[in-house]
């Protein structure tokens, strides 16, 4: 049940990935200005920002730490994490903050090598997706992905 869940979450994101690209903009009735922010409630604000830098390479461009408040740079253009700090809180539980990598593997031995928690192991959809599901220090489920060329061979069982 679990596989499955990630599978079709991770195809569902690529899928969407794929095809925001090539896809005229939608029109609607709020005018947006492009940027995204996520935001997670964190346990203790400055810990959580040295972890966000030291293991994502993230930057701190807005700082509010009387108010328990700070956003964070990502490498996507108009795309932030903003962090919240509250003492009680448990994590995102079943959402999560997808990033897009060019290589999975050098993603993965960040993580490993800042001993981050794994939730399982690469996940490849054949010449459409790569995954991989962990949590920051406060439990906060993120996932990064990896698009693959559809013109491309499969990677080989173990190949990962």
């Amino acid at each position: 049940m679990q596989l499955s869940r990630l599978l079709l979450g991770g195809l569902a994101l690529a899928l969407c990935a794929a095809f925001t690209f090539h896809r005229p903009v939608p029109s609607s009735p709020v005018a947006y200005s492009g940027q995204i922010m996520p935001a997670f409630h964190v346990k203790d604000l400055a810990k959580a920002k040295r972890w966000y830098a030291d293991v994502l390479g993230f930057e701190v461009v807005y700082d509010l730490a009387e108010q328990g408040w700070c956003e964070l740079a990502t490498p996507s253009k108009d795309a932030k994490l903003g962090l919240s700090q509250n003492p009680e809180t448990r994590g995102s539980c079943e959402g999560f903050v997808s990033f897009g990598v060019k290589d999975m593997v050098a993603a993965k031995a960040q993580l490993v090598k800042h001993q981050v928690a794994l939730e399982g192991d690469v996940v490849e959809i054949p010449t459409v997706v790569k995954l991989l599901y962990f949590r920051d220090p406060d439990a906060n489920q993120l996932m990064f992905f990896q698009a693959l060329d559809p013109a491309a061979k499969p990677a080989e069982a173990g190949g990962r």
